[in-house]
């Protein structure tokens, strides 16, 4: 079927004329297929005529281009159906002309005018001094906001004060009137949802230990870099390996709180200054920073994925180390760990979530980033093997450990009460605080 044409004149055709206009603006001439209308509304004393395949920029019926024609009222639905004839129509050309009040015939004299000519803008970031702003829709067509030419990567939203912005490839909402501000952490949570004293992993999380209101208009969202390599660490490579080798999980996307990538830092920002040689993860070795030189407080490392505090040495409550006989039960360590250590408050016991972090690196053996990570005791077995004692627990009489650190197995049962059991007398205590 060979098509026919309609053509819209709205006004005289100037320096001023556009021709995309999502209000139509001096769009003062349009012509179109008649096979793209789409659809006909009435309006009292109008129909709107839709088209399709009209801009071209379309990403939706809301942002088809339309044609509004004035109508004698009551004719409104004599004039739709007179328009759809028109599309029936072979090689014609069919002209509705304000300048001249010429419409074609079949309209019997029910149209008076071209009340308006409107295409949506086509364009994105043209920047132009016409268009600069497209519609962003809903599945629905709902408009939720405009993408501003002289906003490259943003959404702004209908509130005048928010725009949603691209970072890295994820995004914040930001606000015309607050500027971009904090770091919004990974957020972690225990296991086991019972609690069986107070100050275990599941009553820290239910009495909001846990909880953490993220800045509103976040400056970045903590992340990992998978792709970091060691170059981004140092300019020499650790003797025997490459700038090109990888160290993730040890470096962020984004900077943390004292502007560095370090995932790991000590409470003044510094990465470990234990010294390189051949050790690749170097910078996360803490069994050989020198805190006194780095002005920091002993044993305590942030980790700025989370936000948390650990410490990295096994805690020592007056000669009790573990849980072997004659040392403190689970339940007197998690007493413990609820008091103020190295200048800190709000302390908690690790959870089972640790096994995601360095914690559950130092107890897996193929493992080896977080190897120079923690110092156990070393009356046991030495101070490279260990295990560290959680919050959760198993049952009334067992709790879980992130197991030995010579065993294939992450995490054990290990009863509450002391005894003299190798993994007992293995198991140290480590501490956790929300740092951020």
């Amino acid at each position: 079927m060979k098509d026919s044409l309609f053509v819209f004149q709205n006004g005289a055709i100037d320096s001023n004329s556009v021709t995309e206009h999502a209000s139509g603006t001096n769009l003062d001439f349009f012509a179109v297929p008649t096979s793209s209308l789409t659809s006909i509304s009435a309006l009292e004393g109008k129909i709107v005529l839709y088209f399709k395949s009209s801009n071209t920029f379309e990403n939706s019926r809301s942002n088809q281009a339309k044609v509004t024609l004035n109508t004698t009222e009551g004719s409104e639905s004599r004039a739709a159906i007179s328009t759809w004839a028109l599309t029936l129509g072979e090689g014609k050309i069919y002209i509705f002309d304000d300048t001249r009040s010429t419409y074609p015939s079949s309209y019997d004299n029910t149209i008076s005018g071209i009340d308006s000519v409107v295409r949506p803008s086509s364009e994105r970031f043209s920047g132009g001094s016409v268009v600069t702003t497209v519609n962003v829709l809903s599945h629905t067509d709902a408009v939720l906001g405009t993408v501003d030419a002289s906003v490259p990567d943003t959404v702004k939203l209908m509130s005048s004060a928010l725009s949603f912005a691209k970072v890295g490839d994820q995004g914040r909402i930001t606000s015309s009137s607050a500027s971009p501000s904090g770091i919004a952490y990974q957020d972690s949570i225990p296991a086991f949802n019972v609690s069986f004293v107070s100050g275990d992993s599941w009553h820290n999380f239910i009495n909001g230990n846990y909880n953490r209101t993220n800045p509103t208009y976040p400056a970045s969202y903590a992340k990992l870099d998978y792709d970091a390599t060691q170059a981004l660490v140092r300019g020499t490579p650790a003797s025997g390996t490459s700038a090109s080798d990888a160290v993730s999980p040890t470096i962020l996307e984004s900077n943390n709180a004292f502007g560095n990538k370090f995932r790991y830092t000590d409470d003044q920002g510094n990465g470990s200054n234990a010294s390189v040689g051949s050790n690749l993860y170097a910078h996360v070795d803490w069994n050989n920073h020198n805190w006194v030189s780095a002005s920091a407080t002993p044993y305590y490392v942030i980790d700025h994925l989370t936000g948390f505090g650990f410490t990295v040495k096994y805690e020592d409550d007056s000669g009790k180390v573990n849980l072997n006989t004659s040392n403190n039960t689970w339940a007197q360590w998690i007493a413990y760990i609820n008091g103020t250590h190295h200048g800190y408050t709000g302390w908690m016991p690790l959870d089972l979530g640790e096994l995601t972090n360095a914690h559950g690196s130092r107890v897996q053996l193929d493992m080896v980033w977080a190897d120079e990570f923690f110092e156990f005791d070393a009356s046991v077995s030495g101070s490279t093997r260990g295990a560290f004692l959680t919050g959760e627990s198993f049952d009334a009489s067992n709790f879980y450990n992130l197991y030995d650190s010579g065993n294939a197995d992450l995490v054990l049962d290990l009863p509450k009460a002391t005894n003299s059991g190798f993994h007992s007398r293995l198991t140290n205590c480590f501490m956790k605080r929300k740092h951020y």
